[in-house]
């Protein structure tokens, strides 16, 4: 269930560009060697943290995932802009994405880092998303997480106990707004494991539907990517971006199992 750290790509990277209110917008969209343009194929959404380089997140590796596993992996580059705008122009992008690719309509996910988590419960509520997984998630103050009465969808945190810029305790509204609002049980199963030193405490809710709602929290790890240190010559995926990186799990491994076994339900 949780994965221990390792990992890091063929395929094409391309940076691209599309209108949004008025203004060329860029992204970054990966497509890995095996894409065919016939076969319906999952993608996978990233976002950078504050004030940050969308290329920045190339280092947590998804790619090399895409590869392994042939799904589409998005990078949008963000502007200094309110969440609710960013949602706006990720809806964009992916109507235009859906248009242009082979996109499996049961396959399309959301993650990020920092802020770029907290954009995810925005964007949880396009309900063309099966299922989103924030990481060292920070909301600021006054964010709203609340979709459509009748919204479902699949959710993992992963946040470290010492982050010193997303609040761990801020992680609990947005986790028991979404056990609820999936019909979860209130006590989850615990599972427990020690690795390269650190503690990892996953949460797991049963869920019915095939839908899942965890947490895996990570005994004083802080504001950084769990198995993607920053070297010195690295852009930083977000400019609070602290170390050292957790390397208990390896988070882009672990989210896309979690993807992967949770399409839209």
């Amino acid at each position: 269930m949780i994965t221990p750290a390792g990992a890091q790509s063929a395929g094409v990277l391309q940076t691209r560009s599309l209108a949004f209110n008025g203004e060329e917008r860029t992204y970054l969209l990966y497509l890995p060697a095996g894409y065919r343009p016939t076969v319906p194929s999952p993608v996978v959404l990233v976002f950078h943290g504050g004030n940050a380089q969308a290329e920045a997140m190339l280092r947590v590796g998804f790619n090399d995932e895409a590869e392994r596993y042939g799904f589409l992996v998005v990078y949008p580059q963000f502007a200094t802009e309110s969440l609710p705008d960013r949602a706006a122009f990720v809806s964009t992008l992916l109507s235009e994405l859906q248009t242009e690719f082979a996109i499996a309509p049961d396959r399309i996910y959301a993650t990020g880092i920092s802020i770029g988590a907290g954009l995810l419960y925005y964007v949880i509520c396009d309900d063309r998303i099966g299922a989103i997984a924030p990481v060292a998630a920070f909301l600021p103050g006054g964010s709203q997480f609340a979709c459509a009465a009748d919204r479902r969808a699949s959710i993992l945190q992963i946040h470290g106990t010492a982050d010193g810029v997303g609040r761990y305790a801020a992680t609990d509204a947005p986790l028991e707004y979404w056990r609820t609002q999936d019909d979860c049980l209130p006590d989850p199963e615990l599972q427990v494991i020690d690795a390269a030193g650190e503690r990892v405490t996953a949460e797991i809710f049963a869920c019915p539907e095939g839908r899942a709602v965890r947490r895996y929290s990570i005994q004083d790890g802080r504001h950084a990517w769990p198995g993607a240190p920053r070297a010195e010559d690295d852009l930083p995926l977000g400019t609070a971006e602290e170390a050292p990186a957790s390397m208990a799990i390896n988070a882009t491994q672990v989210i896309w199992q979690f993807f992967e076994a949770h399409p839209k339900r």
